[in-house]
This record gives structure tokens, C-alpha cells and sequence, in this order.
């Protein structure tokens, strides 16, 4: 769609610019400018005049694609993404094997850390070992994540 409305524009700006600028004896070159103009049997004042109406008019085109271009590149530098509004979801963390043959997280910033903590009720309802435990806080230290069960609770 965008190469057929190029050269449509593109077409009309040749023709104009070849009517505006050669007399009225040389109007008939101005019909077609896709074919290149039979220059024989014109005089050189006549050929001279084709040419120059010829260059006008793909300066004129140049003009109208650079600033074509100019406008499109403005207004892609004006783009802002805006997303869905719905926060990113947090990636997995890394895991690794040290040495030894322990498995190691990547640490996760600080800010982003959220601590899991067994709600008391739940855990003397058992629900502590089905694994169900409620968010209690956003850590600012670089605690470690261990599991309540390793750490003798339960």
C-alpha cells in the first residue's frame, strides 16, 4: 500500500512539474512519465528545455521524499510504548551447581525479594506442609530463602 501511494504522489509531482515547466509545443512529453522522452527530431533549444523540465521534476521529487522521510522518522522517534498495564511477571531465578554439588540460586536484588513465612494457624492445621504459606514482607537485607521445614519449624 505504502509503494503504490509513493509512486501515485510520486507520479503526480513529475507530471505537474513537466507541464508547469515546458512550453506549450513540448506539453505532449509531459503525458508519460514513465517512458523515457523521444529526444529526435527536436531542436537542441527544445531538448535543452526537456531536460531541465525533467531535472526540476526529480528534484522535486527527491524534495517530497526527503521530507516524506523526515516526517516518518520524527514521528517514530515519538513512540511510546505503552504495554497492557499488567506488571511483568518475575523471571525464574538461576540455578547452579558450586564445587561441592550443593545447587545455588542466583541472588535476586534485594528490593525484589519477598519473603514466605508459614501463617501460624495454618501450620498448626498441618497446611505448612502442603507447601501453602502466605507472603509476609519485601526483604531489604540478602537473607536466604530457606525453608521453614529444613530450619526445624513445623
Amino acid at each position: 500500500m505504502g509503494g503504490a501511494t509513493g509512486t501515485a504522489l510520486c507520479t503526480t509531482i513529475m507530471q505537474l512539474t513537466l507541464q508547469h515547466e515546458l512550453p506549450y509545443h513540448l506539453q505532449y512529453e509531459a503525458k508519460s512519465t514513465f517512458t523515457k522522452p523521444d529526444l529526435a527530431g527536436l531542436f537542441e533549444a527544445d531538448k535543452a528545455m526537456v531536460h531541465r523540465a525533467y531535472d526540476a521534476a526529480m528534484q522535486y521529487v527527491w524534495l517530497a521524499a526527503g521530507v516524506s522521510v523526515l516526517v516518518c522518522l520524527v514521528l517514530c522517534l515519538l513512540i511510546e510504548e505503552i504495554g497492557d498495564g499488567k506488571p511483568s511477571p518475575p523471571s525464574e531465578p538461576a540455578i547452579s551447581t558450586d564445587e561441592s554439588g550443593i545447587e545455588k540460586t542466583a541472588e535476586t536484588p534485594s528490593s525484589q525479594r519477598l519473603l514466605l513465612a508459614d501463617d501460624t494457624s495454618q501450620s498448626r492445621n498441618g497446611s505448612l506442609l502442603s507447601g501453602q504459606h502466605t507472603p509476609l514482607s519485601v526483604s531489604n537485607e540478602s537473607t536466604s530463602m530457606a525453608s521453614p521445614l529444613a530450619s526445624g519449624r513445623g
